[in-house]
């Protein structure tokens, strides 16, 4: 391991992230790859980019925004992507919405109303909801809720 590595916050989450998904990529090279994406794509490329990169994701689609009649939006919301991962041979699909805070600040907010217009959608499509924090590519963390 090089000296850089000792001080790298970005690499230390990568090599934990890598062991506790139980996966064989290389903590470098992921690190490297996140590095290269801080260039400024949104947050919802930039973190499908980084599930594809884990090696369990099978499918990312990104989900078009553009959500018609404008007031279904009151009753439904259409999340930022979807994603098929392997889960022990099983193909699992998860809708997921992909918000960003300041890295210096932990809070996000997830108005009730806001979470349970993404469950509607997602219970109608009989699929998982994933609440994703992505923080300048630096952690995230997540809960899922079920249909």
């Amino acid at each position: 391991m090089s000296g850089m590595e000792d001080d790298d916050p970005l690499y230390w989450l990568m090599a934990e992230a890598v062991q506790q998904l139980g996966l064989s990529a290389d903590p470098q090279a992921v690190t490297d790859r996140v590095r290269r994406l801080q260039t400024g794509l949104p947050a919802a490329d930039e973190f499908s980019v980084f599930l594809t990169w884990l090696g369990r994701c099978r499918l990312v689609h990104k989900l078009d925004q553009l959500q018609r009649p404008s007031d279904s939006r009151t009753r439904w919301f259409v999340p930022d992507l979807l994603a098929v991962f392997d889960y022990h041979g099983t193909e699992l699909p998860v809708l997921i919405e992909v918000k960003t805070t300041p890295f210096d600040n932990n809070m996000l907010s997830w108005p009730a109303s806001y979470r349970e217009r993404i469950g509607r959608y997602a219970g109608i499509l009989g699929l998982t909801s994933a609440r994703l924090s992505c923080r300048s590519s630096r952690s995230f963390e997540s809960r899922v809720t079920r249909p």
